[in-house]
């Protein structure tokens, strides 16, 4: 069947993988039997609901506040100096949406600065994992400046929301590295993070055991019709490609993260070429739609693999025997929760919200220089007020799963075994020039040219 073939193969190739990241075995034991979707957030009563929801929604009341004032203000001054009467009602206005939108956009983004200079300040961790959490936790105020700047410029004849949007799906990109070499640096490094992870074949008993055990006891009467192999859902691989465990893992799921960021990189090109192209030579601005609804389900596909392999090293990590001890004291669902669903929430509403507006089912609304009577226009106006909304509840959320007082430099106690001589290794490029993709891009170059290879020569020498 699928994957059981291999995942022999996989677990005899892990002990090969050990001798070559290890000197000496790793040992730890650890509980499979916790619940998979068992969220820290909501099993602390005095945390994410006092800390996050409650927070979210006094500071959104007072974002509330602050947009019936500006908008009531602005009404009462066009109505005096200008003589201008409201001839329809206020939720047919463009300029309370937007004022809202902004309104909330600021606030999360004092909120998440104020969240960046206390990590600044008064985190004592390293700033080889300290830099990667504050590219993380400044995925809100590029969001929210981004999104509040696009919803005020939606029926801008500049098309100022082209590039705003091209720059905040770039800095996703980013961001979903910077978690990669968070993981990587909480755990001492890539090279130490594929040592902790040399023990378990990459089969779904491993990464999601309670999920897989649950379904296949569900429903065991109708996978033994296919298969009567009772343990073939257990022992499926989970990829199509078998992935041996360590540094072969490791090196592969940094490739997945890595082509997302080579994806978002054109991505941008393209549109910044697209958008000075409609500045300047007065194209029709239909190519652009097509062109970039193209590239949204390029973009979506690249996204998915991109999260699949962050999602499957997430769990690897939270499952396996030598890391889930010390992965389950840090929040890690919500670490992982919070960026995942970011991402997530603009990329479906920018697919639901594009296809209301080609439907021609979005309102028209009216705006301080006429009315905003394109259907594609203000899609993106819509989404870019979501994600303006959205800002606050991820602000707070990050305060709470990324907290400035939390210890995530590994120690000796943490590693489970003595590592060897090439444990680190030094990039040969400049200081200034080891950061996020190039750090990743040289991450990669190791693992595969000097761990990998050697694995596979020794496999190939056991074979013979």
């Amino acid at each position: 069947h699928f994957g059981s073939s291999s995942s022999g193969l996989q677990q005899g190739t892990a002990n090969i993988s050990a001798m070559s990241d290890l000197q000496e075995p790793l040992t730890g034991g650890g509980n499979h039997d916790a619940p998979y979707a068992c969220w820290e957030a909501f099993q602390d009563s005095n945390g994410f609901p006092q800390k996050v929801l409650m927070r979210c929604g006094v500071s959104t009341g007072v974002a509330l506040f602050l947009t019936c004032c500006l908008v009531g203000s602005l009404w009462m001054w066009a109505y005096k100096h200008c003589g201008y009467h409201q001839m329809l009602p206020w939720y047919e206005y463009a300029v309370p949406y937007e004022a809202f939108g902004v309104s909330m956009a600021v606030t999360a983004t004092a909120i998440s600065v104020y969240h960046l200079v206390q990590h600044v300040l008064y985190n004592n961790n390293t700033w080889k994992v300290k830099s990667h959490a504050l590219i993380i936790i400044s995925m809100v105020p590029v969001y929210s400046i981004c999104s509040g700047a696009a919803l005020l410029g939606t029926m801008s004849k500049d098309y100022i929301a082209i590039p705003l949007s091209a720059f905040r799906e770039f800095y996703e990109a980013l961001v979903l590295v910077a978690f990669l070499q968070f993981i990587a640096e909480f755990w001492g490094g890539t090279v130490r993070l594929a040592a902790m992870l040399d023990t378990d074949a990459m089969i779904m008993s491993n990464v999601f055991p309670t999920a897989v055990d649950m379904v296949n006891i569900k429903l065991r009467c109708i996978l033994e019709k296919i298969e009567p192999y009772k343990n073939a859902l257990k022992d499926l691989r989970v990829f199509p490609v078998p992935r041996m465990p360590g540094s072969h893992y490791v090196a592969w799921t940094y490739i997945g993260a890595l082509q997302y960021a080579v994806v978002m990189w054109l991505y941008v090109v393209v549109m910044l070429t697209l958008w000075t192209t409609v500045l300047f030579f007065d194209i029709d601005t239909g190519i652009v739609v097509k062109v970039e609804t193209g590239l949204k389900g390029v973009k979506g596909l690249s996204n998915l693999i991109a999260m699949y392999n962050l999602l499957i090293l997430f769990e690897y990590l939270r499952e396996s025997e030598n890391t889930h001890v010390r992965m389950n004291k840090i929040k890690p669902i919500s670490k992982f929760v919070c960026i995942k669903l970011i991402v997530i929430f603009s990329l479906w509403q920018e697919f639901l919200f594009s296809l209301f507006g080609r439907l021609g089912l979005l309102p028209i609304a009216r705006g301080y220089s006429g009315d905003w009577t394109d259907q594609e226009k203000n899609a993106k106006a819509v989404v870019n007020f979501l994600v303006c909304i959205e800002m606050m509840l991820f602000a707070w959320w990050h305060r709470y799963a990324y907290p400035c007082d939390e210890a995530w430099d590994p120690q000796p106690e943490d590693l489970l075994g003595k590592m060897d001589g090439s444990s680190r290794y030094e990039s040969r490029r400049p200081m200034w020039l080891r950061v996020n993709v190039i750090m990743l891009t040289d991450d990669i170059g190791y693992l595969l040219n000097n761990r990998v290879r050697g694995q596979f020569r020794i496999v190939r020498t056991l074979r013979e």
